[in-house]
This record gives C-alpha cells, sequence and structure tokens, in this order.
C-alpha cells in the first residue's frame, strides 16, 4: 500500500496560524500621554467642583473615570506585560471614550461659573447705559439695549438647558455670546474709552487735541455703525 503524505495538511496548519501580535512603543507612550493629560484635567476639575451644588455625585464620577485611568495606566507601564495585554488595554482606552466624560464633567463644573460672570457683566452694562454721561457721548444706546435684551435672553436659555442637563446646548450658547462680534465686556470697555476719550479732551490743546477728536469721531462712527471690534482699537 501507498504511504500517506501529511505534508498537505502540515501546510494548511502553517497557513491558518495566528499572526504575531505586535505593538509600537510610540503607541503606547501616545496613550499613556493621552491618560496623563485626562488625570490631570480631571484633578483640576475635581477641585473646582468642591464649590458646587451636588458636588458629591460629580466626585463621585470623577474618582471612578481615574481609577480607571490609573488602572490603564499601571497596565500600560508594566515592563513585562506581552503585546496582547497592551493591545487589549490600548484599545480598552479607546473604547471608553474617556474625553467625551471629562468633556462632560468639564462643563457641568464650568457652566455655572461662566453664566455668573456674563450676568454680572451684564448688569454692569444695563448700568452703564443708563449714567447721564454715558447717554451724551452721542453713542447709539437704543441698539445696545436691543442687544443687552438678546443677551439677557441667551443667557437665561443657557441657564434652562444647563439646569435640564443639557450641556452642550448651555455651552454652545454662551459661546455665542462671545462669537457674534459684541459681547458685554467688549461693550462695556468700548463705552469706557470713549467716555475717557470725551474727557481727555478738556485737558488737551492744539494739535494733540485734533487728534483725539478725530479718533473719538471715528471710534463713535464705528460704534453706530455697530462696527464694536473697530471701536475698540
Amino acid at each position: 500500500m501507498p504511504q500517506s503524505d501529511f505534508r498537505g495538511e502540515e501546510f494548511r496548519e502553517e497557513e491558518f496560524e495566528e499572526p504575531e501580535i505586535r505593538v509600537d512603543p510610540r503607541e503606547v507612550l501616545q496613550v499613556r500621554n493621552e491618560i496623563k493629560r485626562l488625570l490631570y484635567d480631571l484633578r483640576r476639575l475635581a477641585r473646582q467642583s468642591k464649590k458646587l451644588a451636588g458636588a458629591e455625585a460629580l466626585l463621585q464620577r470623577i474618582n471612578e473615570l481615574t481609577t480607571s485611568l490609573n488602572e490603564m495606566q499601571s497596565a500600560l507601564s508594566q515592563g513585562d506585560a506581552d503585546a496582547g495585554e497592551l493591545r487589549d488595554t490600548i484599545q480598552e482606552f479607546r473604547d471608553a471614550r474617556f474625553w467625551e466624560d471629562v468633556n462632560e464633567i468639564r462643563m457641568r463644573v464650568e457652566l455655572p461659573r461662566q453664566i455668573t460672570v456674563a450676568s454680572r457683566s451684564i448688569a454692569r452694562l444695563e448700568k452703564i447705559i443708563k449714567v447721564k454721561a454715558v447717554q451724551s457721548l452721542g453713542l447709539d444706546l437704543d441698539e445696545v439695549r436691543a442687544l443687552v435684551a438678546e443677551m439677557r435672553q441667551t443667557l437665561d436659555t443657557a441657564a434652562g438647558a444647563l439646569a435640564n442637563g443639557e450641556y452642550e446646548d448651555a455651552m454652545e450658547l454662551m459661546q455665542s455670546l462671545h462669537e457674534e462680534g459684541a459681547n458685554p465686556q467688549m461693550l462695556e470697555n468700548v463705552i469706557q474709552r470713549i467716555r475717557e476719550f470725551k474727557n481727555g479732551l478738556r485737558r488737551l490743546k492744539g494739535e494733540n487735541k485734533t487728534q483725539l477728536e478725530r479718533a473719538l469721531k471715528d471710534a463713535i462712527a464705528a460704534f453706530n455703525a455697530g462696527d464694536y471690534e473697530e471701536a475698540q482699537e
């Protein structure tokens, strides 16, 4: 009888052998650095959140994330860890999407302060445009009043979104207060600058006074045209 030949079967077994797992040390270092930055942010947010209402639940979540990240950092720092373990840890880190959790915590911590600061700034602006000396500057304060009303409405909407846990919507609304070319702090600064220009005219004579009068006229024109950034320069 002919002898059996197993070489074909042996070849098929080698053909389906699992490939060796390799992990680039640079990728490990990159993930460790990302974890380090996340842990730094969480420590900072933990300090800030202690002053907030409902801080206990927020701190508990921060502690949970910190524990998970520390465990991953430890696993990636083991000198005797094999490539498979490193790959699993890296994939677990990517899948967990820790940045999203940290960003949500950041919004929950920072939004209340941003809303408070903006509310105070709007209140100062409302007070300034009621001053008689400001009303005599030749500025279009009716437009400012309309802007202030819009800002106050935006702020109230942002506060409502925050209260409902709609953190991204609240953050977008707060950003819109600064991205539309006019914000309460800018308007306050411009009005104060124009007021200082006018007060300065009393102390000047000759060419210096002429130059300041020209600058004042240009600033008022830009302000009344709604170009508050130009008026601020």
